[in-house]
């Protein structure tokens, strides 16, 4: 595993955020359950200078690992909400 990699996974700048693993979805489709137009592969810096902690909602970071989807949002997380969670488990 590149350390180097998650280094951001542990940075303390945000009060909150949720973790939430998918099985059998694609990025996309957990990124649209959660309300995301489309995916842009960005750096962290990169991501944090398009969507600054200023502005409202979540910044969504996806990942996959064989059939499961890794999803982590900090800020406003939503994935934790009753609704999205429906969204995410169903047919899984």
């Amino acid at each position: 595993m590149d350390v180097e990699q998650w280094r951001w996974a542990g940075q303390e700048r945000f009060a909150g955020f949720c973790l939430t693993f998918v099985q059998n979805r694609e990025p996309a489709a957990v990124a649209a359950s959660l309300g995301a137009d489309s995916l842009t592969l960005m750096t962290l810096a990169e991501a944090e200078q398009a969507h600054p902690i200023s502005g409202p909602g979540a910044l969504i970071r996806l990942g996959a690992f064989g059939n499961w989807v890794f999803c982590f949002e900090d800020r406003a997380p939503i994935a934790n909400r009753t609704s999205a969670i429906t969204r995410l488990s169903e047919g899984t």
